[in-house]
């Protein structure tokens, strides 16, 4: 199952493009989830499933009130979920579409349990930027990489050949934007 783990970063930093947190939305995002995509149907060709039509079936609806209630890139999971679905109702006509089948449920399962976090975390980063409880671990782990590093308050100051460099200790800053969907993909 170590094989996964390409799909889900691929998955995860599409996240990056597909919601303006650093910039606008660019049109990479399609690029990481059908890399994403590929990564896991490629991983998952091995295994078989059995599956219940009737399942599928309400599947089916549940996910298409969810892709037309929710907004985009949000929906994105149940549009990936949904394609998944039919995909299994075609697995008794052609059985070789398993592997592909499991791909696609496991990446439309992933981005759409990140988009149900999002939205949460986008508040919490709101209401709370900065990250004290990670200054000092952040000062450790510089110095024990030889950097002469010094705090200040919420910032760090790094002393470089050229200067003195703040670095504040924010939530975009530590990269926690980017490696919340990876530790979320990493937990299911």
């Amino acid at each position: 199952m170590t094989n996964i783990w390409p799909g889900i970063v691929c998955l995860s930093l599409s996240w990056l493009f597909l919601v303006p947190v650093y910039g606008p939305t660019h049109w990479a995002w399609i690029i990481f989830i059908i890399g994403g995509i590929c990564c896991n149907c490629f991983a998952l060709r091995p295994f078989t499933f059995s599956y219940s039509p009737s399942v599928y079936y309400l599947s089916f609806i549940v996910l298409s009130i969810y892709l037309i209630l929710i907004p985009f890139p949000y929906n994105l999971g149940a549009g990936i979920l949904l394609i998944g679905a039919i995909a299994a109702m075609l697995c008794s006509i052609l059985p070789k579409l398993q592997g592909m089948t499991l791909g696609l449920l496991l990446s439309g399962f992933v981005v759409t349990i990140q988009a149900l976090v999002f939205p949460c975390f986008f508040r919490i980063a709101v209401r709370y930027h900065y990250i004290d409880t990670l200054l000092y671990p952040s000062v450790w782990l510089m110095k024990a990489f030889g950097l002469n590093v010094t705090v200040s308050q919420t910032n760090l100051f790094v002393q470089t050949h050229n200067g003195v460099v703040p670095f504040a200790t924010t939530i975009g800053n530590m990269g926690l934007f980017t490696l919340l969907p990876i530790i979320i993909g990493a937990l299911l």
